[in-house]
C-alpha cells in the first residue's frame, strides 16, 4: 500500500516546511492529510479522485500530488523542498524530542546542519543559551543520539 509512504512524504514535507519558518495552516494540512492517508482502510492507489476528496484534508492540490506519486512513484514538490534544507538537518529529526523548530534553531545560531555537529556541540555545552535547550536539554540529546546510532549499527554489532 502506498498510503504509508505517501503520509511519510508529507510528513516530512511539514517538518520541512516547519524548518523553513513557513505558513503555520499550510504545515497543519500536510500534517493532517499524513494522519488521514495513514490511517485510510482503502490503498489510495484504489481510490477515485472523488474520492481522494472526500477525505478529510485533502483538497485539489494534495490530491494532485497524491495522484502524481501513485502515477509516478514520484512527488516533485517533496524533491523540490528537499533539496532547500540540508540533508543532514532532517536527520536531527530522528532524534527523540527534536523536532523542525528546535532543529531550525540549531542551524540558524550554531551552524548545525549534521548528526555530528550536533553531537560535538552537546558535549561541548555549546547549545546552552539557544531558546529552550540547557544543560538537561544537551543530555537527552547526546542519550537521542546514541540510540539513534545503535538503531543504524548493523545487526550483528548491536550490544557490543
Amino acid at each position: 500500500m502506498k498510503n504509508q509512504e505517501i503520509a511519510r512524504l508529507f510528513s516530512e514535507m511539514a517538518d520541512i516546511l516547519e524548518i523553513r519558518g513557513d505558513n503555520p495552516f499550510k504545515i497543519r494540512a500536510y500534517r493532517r492529510a499524513a494522519l488521514n492517508i495513514e490511517g485510510l482502510t482503502k490503498n489510495v492507489e484504489d481510490l477515485t479522485r472523488d474520492e481522494l476528496l472526500e477525505v478529510p484534508g485533502i483538497g485539489e492540490e494534495l490530491a494532485a500530488k497524491i495522484e502524481e506519486y501513485v502515477t509516478t512513484g514520484r512527488m516533485h514538490a517533496h524533491g523540490k523542498l528537499q533539496e532547500e534544507v540540508p540533508a543532514g538537518l532532517l536527520a536531527l529529526l530522528e532524534i527523540p524530542g527534536l523536532g523542525p523548530r528546535t532543529a531550525r534553531l540549531l542551524q540558524e545560531k550554531v551552524g548545525i546542519t549534521t548528526l555530528e555537529e550536533l553531537e560535538k556541540a552537546a558535549a561541548e555545552h555549546r547549545l546552552a543559551g539557544i531558546p529552550g535547550i540547557q544543560s538537561k536539554t544537551e543530555e537527552n540529546i547526546l542519550k537521542g543520539i546514541a540510540m539513534v546510532k545503535r538503531g543504524r549499527e548493523p545487526k550483528g554489532k548491536k550490544g557490543r
